[in-house]
């Protein structure tokens, strides 16, 4: 994963309600601002779906853009 990548995730987790990232290593429940970070506990909520490389690197893009919501995060 390269810096700019990190970067994204990093400010991402920093601002979203719940965020869940999947890779090809498994899908985890990495931020849950309602409950514990387990699957279980996010199986009611409804996701928007993205791609981490179809978002810009501009961090207060990303902080406008994604603020408080359910995100999705694929890797």
């Amino acid at each position: 994963m390269t810096y700019e990548e990190t970067q994204k995730i990093k400010h991402l987790r920093e601002i979203t309600s719940v965020m869940v990232e999947e890779s090809s290593s498994g899908i985890e429940c990495t931020k849950n601002r309602f409950g514990n970070r387990t699957m279980d506990s996010c199986k009611n909520i409804t996701f928007e779906k993205v791609e981490l490389s179809k978002i810009d690197n501009d961090i207060s893009y990303i902080r406008r853009e994604y603020h408080g919501r359910n995100l999705w995060v694929m890797l």
